[in-house]
């Protein structure tokens, strides 16, 4: 197993999110880092989605930190839920889209019938309440691989000693290793020249 930092000592800063201090080839705001991946050719493209969601959250705290692999679970498990449920609000809104346009054509068509006499009668239909859920903009391959999609790519990390395993307060805490930062930073720094 890779060592994560030399005199490694760990604190928590949240529930499942551990900083280590440590040397490391750069601090984690010089990676250049999408939500679930890295710009074309900064790393192995099975890996690029597991190893962003982990340099996300060191860039979000602004040093490096270790994330419970339950924590990263969690969160691909509800950006799945959030996906299916934007899908299903588009279906009823799509129900609801036709249905309205179904009623105002045949309220068109008897307003022709009698001449325009049919809008005595009755009002026009009103639009359908539409509830809207914003769709999850990602490029994520969760969507097509599932999530096992992320926990290949986090064992196949680990296999490769770009990322360190420890076990705290009885949680697998994975941690980037120096060898996966000098490995991005060296690619970023590559294709930039």
């Amino acid at each position: 197993m890779a060592q994560l930092f030399k005199g490694e000592a760990m604190r928590k800063l949240l529930d499942g999110i551990f900083a280590a201090d440590g040397i490391m080839p750069c601090r984690p705001e010089e990676i250049k880092v999408f939500r679930y991946g890295f710009p074309r050719g900064t790393l192995i493209f099975d890996y690029a989605e597991s190893a962003a969601r982990l340099i996300v959250f060191s860039q979000q705290f602004g040093c490096w930190v270790g994330v419970s692999l339950a924590k990263l679970m969690d969160e691909v498990h509800g950006e799945i839920a959030a996906q299916k449920l934007a899908a299903e609000t588009r279906r009823i809104d799509e129900n609801e889209k036709a249905m309205h346009a179904e009623e105002l054509k045949r309220y068109q068509r008897m307003q022709s019938i009698t001449f325009g006499l049919y809008s005595f009668l009755k009002n026009p239909p009103k639009p359908a309440k539409i509830l809207s859920v914003p769709r999850p903009r990602t490029v994520s391959n969760i969507w097509l691989a599932g999530p096992q999609h992320v926990l290949q790519g986090f064992k196949g990390l680990l296999d490769e000693e770009f990322l360190s395993l420890e076990v705290v307060e009885g949680n697998n805490i994975l941690f980037p290793t120096f060898k996966l930062v000098s490995e991005i930073i060296d690619r970023q720094n590559a294709f930039a020249a």
